[in-house]
Parts: C-alpha cells; structure tokens; sequence
C-alpha cells in the first residue's frame, strides 16, 4: 500500500501477529476478487469497507486503508488495543 516499510507501535499485551506471507495471500485474493479497482490515482473512490476483528496493532487494517479502503473498523477485546 502507499504507505510501505513504516513501523508500527504495538501494545503490550501477548500478539500473534499475521505472518507476512499470509498476509500477502489475503491482500493478493481481495485485489482479485476486485476490491480495490475503484482506487484512482490516490483519491478515495473504493466502496470497500474493511472489519478488523482481533485488531491487535491494526496492521491488517491499516493496509487495507493504504490500499484505498474507504473505511476501516478496528475490535479487540484487549482494552490495550
């Protein structure tokens, strides 16, 4: 996404964070399924919305936001979170 190789600051409780590899499996699936296609040159014209259950740091939502997500909702149990 656009914002590639920033470092995320995580909480402190236990995570298990999504392997990168997996992570690329997912994004690489919605991106053929054709959830970003709306994107434009920067400008937020994507209808998706992406839900983000066991949030954690964010970072899976976080990159569908710098993919061109439209909104992003982030839940975790953890009050750290």
């Amino acid at each position: 996404g656009s914002c590639r190789g920033r470092k995320l600051e995580s909480p402190t409780v236990y995570l298990r964070p999504m392997m990168g590899k997996v992570k690329e499996a997912v994004y690489s699936t919605f991106t053929s399924f054709g959830l970003y296609e709306d994107v434009v040159a920067g400008s937020i014209k994507c209808r998706t919305r992406h839900l983000d259950i066991f949030s954690g740091s964010g970072s899976v939502g976080l990159e569908s936001l710098s993919r061109g997500v439209r909104h992003c909702t982030f839940v975790d149990m953890a009050e750290d979170c």
